[in-house]
């Protein structure tokens, strides 16, 4: 966003408390049902995460086993785009607009100018709708667009735990799996930190001068701080987004189509096996390595 872009419109700030990644995909995804603020901005974190997109595959994109293992949370979202992992050392940002004023190029240049004005830290956005630091990239991008309103989310590392990144990113399953899924795209140059740039750097800190920054573009911006847990509790609506969103059915039964060492699946459960005594169950990568074992048993 440019403030000449936004001209003299009104606009909301909402801030997260919650550290979950359902609730505050509910909160996000709530603002954007019922479209009560067509222009707003969202700020939020949460404690460590895996994130695929909508028509992602989670055995694809990610190590399922050991995101289980370290208690870490699994989420799909509503939007397209590619798979991220989000922790504390992350700001999410996320802009509300009416459809036909959704434009990212637009909000990735106004990150990277507030950035540049407010901290001192010399960013560029890229046409795949990244942000880099220094080559490396520090930002990924997806966007959800229906019914005339439309949303425009974004990550911003700060100073984020690149080894738990890069294990929870990487699928032992990824060189065996057939699929149209969407895949994501690997960043070349690799992840990099707004801390690379400033080591004293907060996620508090970058908030602000972001917040700031917004503020001017607006002639009314009020900004309201939200508890979104107890939202669970008090807004049904919220509530209802944030049951489908933790849902099996949505989370892996949402997958689309694929094959793996002669497995067939399908909404996440096996549909055709050699072994016939696995049809209808959930898929695990643990069938495959108890297959593999049945395999060299018989042999």
């Amino acid at each position: 966003m440019s403030c000449a872009a936004a001209g003299r419109a009104t606009s909301r700030i909402f801030i997260s408390h919650s550290k979950n990644i359902f609730a505050n995909l509910a909160f996000e995804e709530f603002l954007f049902r019922t479209g009560r603020h067509p222009h707003a901005l969202l700020l939020w974190s949460n404690r460590p995460c895996v994130v695929i997109g909508r028509h992602q595959n989670p055995w694809l994109e990610s190590h399922v086993e050991e995101i289980e293992r370290r208690g870490v949370d699994f989420a799909r979202r509503h939007s397209g785009g590619g798979t991220v992992y989000h922790d504390l050392g992350n700001l999410n940002i996320s802009f509300l607009t009416p459809h036909e004023e959704h434009c990212r190029t637009r909000n990735l240049k106004f990150i990277v100018g507030a950035v540049a004005d407010r901290l001192g830290i010399q960013l560029e956005s890229t046409s795949r709708d990244d942000i880099l630091l220094n080559g490396k990239k520090v930002s990924g991008t997806a966007a959800r667009i229906s019914k005339g309103r439309s949303y425009h989310h974004l990550t911003l590392l700060v100073d984020t735990d690149r080894e738990a990144m890069h294990t929870l990113l990487h699928s032992p399953l990824e060189e065996s799996i057939t699929t149209n899924a969407t895949r994501s795209t690997r960043a070349m140059a690799g992840v990099g930190c707004l801390r690379d740039s400033q080591p004293l750097l907060t996620v508090p800190r970058l908030q602000e001068a972001l917040l700031a920054a917004y503020r001017k573009c607006f002639t009314e911006c009020e900004t309201e701080e939200v508890d979104v847990d107890n939202l669970l509790i008090e807004a049904p609506e919220v509530a209802a987004v944030h049951d489908e969103l933790i849902d099996w059915s949505w989370r892996f039964g949402k997958t689309p189509k694929f094959q793996v060492a002669g497995l067939s699946v399908e909404n996440g459960c096996i549909a055709d096996s050699p072994d016939k005594a696995q049809l209808g169950h959930r898929f695990q990568p643990a069938l495959l390595r108890k297959g593999m074992e049945a395999s060299r048993a018989a042999i």
